[in-house]
């Protein structure tokens, strides 16, 4: 199923304070080209500062991004990402980093292609940028430039502003990919 068509779903009933939540299976997102060997997961206001967020080393080729959702009743965010190869049946594996959200978004690009399309006027490219992630509600794609692969598929992060751990997606002892948790499954509704 995919990520949007999840979300549309009809939720029902009123979240209460303290409510455990139900997490969906893995949502399909997007795809993502990788065509350098490492992916940066940011909140997107830090786009191409490698001192930010948690920069993964992933063998080039072609990703599957997917999103996991929680539903608090009628409240549903996302809580979690991931990339992971499309041939790949993962094991999650040990903590590789953290990552960290200002604006209750987090995004992941091709650091080496993302970084160049940025260049040095960071306020231009923002303003390329901050208009889809301003008009997502929960995730989205912003588009920096197409023609080079300068793409950032974004989602919000859970209740907002925090730091999340990254876990490395692992086959056979060999990475595969990372997933990033924003909600546990025993974590309760705050509200």
């Amino acid at each position: 199923m995919k990520t949007e068509d999840y979300l549309a779903g009809d939720f029902t009933g009123k979240p209460s304070y303290g409510d455990f939540g139900e997490e969906s299976d893995w949502l399909d997102f997007c795809e993502l080209t990788l065509r350098s060997p490492k992916l940066h997961i940011v909140d997107p206001c830090y786009a191409a500062d490698p001192q930010e967020g948690c920069l993964v080393a992933l063998p080039p080729g072609l990703y599957r991004v997917q999103a996991r959702a929680m539903a608090y009743g009628r409240d549903v965010r996302i809580s979690r990402l991931r990339a992971i190869h499309p041939d790949a049946v993962a094991v999650t594996g040990p903590e590789i980093g953290h990552t960290g959200s200002d604006t209750a978004n987090i995004g992941i690009y091709d650091f080496d292609v993302f970084a160049r399309a940025w260049g040095t006027d960071g306020n231009a490219s923002w303003e390329v940028i901050c208009p889809t992630l301003e008009a997502a509600a929960t995730h989205g794609i912003a588009v920096l430039d197409k023609s080079v692969g300068a793409v950032m598929p974004f989602v919000s992060s859970g209740f907002g502003d925090g730091a999340f751990p990254v876990h490395e997606l692992q086959t056979d002892g060999s990475r595969v990919g990372f997933e990033v948790t924003f909600l546990r499954t025993d974590q309760r509704y705050p509200f």
